[in-house]
């Protein structure tokens, strides 16, 4: 009884930060410039509005069952899905199949902050194994990072899927289960999926960034002692994936 008390105390001081912290970034990064008090928004969007039209209209004509190679929009005519910036394929397309283009931005620099506090707090926590203080602290440290909020405001769309990088880290150095081979498989599977998400999101250029940042995150936890040998061939496996899933999609 004591451990049930102990753990819903635990969930609920993890949630009211949570809402607190989300709160918080909504009024600082979110609110005051999405539009901002001119009723403007950050100069790159110019760019990245007219393809997310551009994809909205072939979403109606077509759906998503019919590969967007070519729209006839956008400098009289253009390749679409073998362009990894037009994200045809990414959440913030998606939100604006159903809500006007400043909403969806909104939602997804909501929703991929979340990401980026929880997968932080999983990593902090499960893998390194810090204390809830400790790990809530360094979640909400990269969930205030500099690069994700500033680049949304710029209107920098390719790169909202840099907050799942702990996500990514955190699949890959997910405790060994030797007694579950399809759990280790499926860690692979999610961190290949996350992977070619970051690309087909117009990430391509966050590919090797997040790379190196991985293979930080692998070196210190070995300095924690952790044994390195089967996260590096899991991570080995979800490139080769990555690789794979990126290949499949274009024939």
């Amino acid at each position: 009884m004591n451990n049930l008390a102990k753990y819903i105390r635990q969930r609920v001081y993890l949630i009211t930060n949570f809402i607190v912290l989300l709160s918080a970034y909504y009024f600082i990064f979110v609110q005051p410039f999405f539009p901002n008090q001119n009723g403007g928004l950050g100069h790159d969007y110019e760019m990245w509005f007219p393809r997310m039209l551009a994809g909205v209209y072939y979403f109606v004509t077509n759906g998503l069952s019919v590969v967007p190679w070519f729209t006839p929009s956008c400098c009289g005519g253009t390749v679409l899905f073998a362009n990894p910036q037009y994200l045809f394929f990414s959440v913030p397309q998606f939100l604006n199949f159903y809500f006007d283009p400043v909403t969806s931005i909104q939602m997804t620099v909501m929703l991929f902050a979340t990401l980026g506090f929880l997968g932080a707090y999983l990593l902090m926590r499960r893998t390194f194994a810090l204390r809830e203080n400790a790990a809530i602290f360094g979640a909400s440290l990269f969930l205030f990072n500099g690069f994700f909020a500033y680049r949304m405001i710029i209107g920098h769309l390719g790169y909202h899927s840099f907050m799942l990088l702990p996500l990514i880290a955190y699949f890959l150095l997910q405790p060994l289960d030797t007694r579950n081979r399809i759990k280790e498989l499926s860690m692979c599977v999610i961190a290949a999926l996350l992977s070619s998400y970051v690309f087909y999101s117009g990430g391509v250029h966050l590919l090797l960034p997040i790379l190196l940042a991985v293979s930080v995150v692998i070196i210190l936890a070995g300095i924690n002692h952790q044994e390195l040998k089967y996260p590096i061939y899991r991570a080995m496996l979800a490139v080769f994936l990555t690789i794979l899933i990126l290949s499949l999609i274009h024939i």
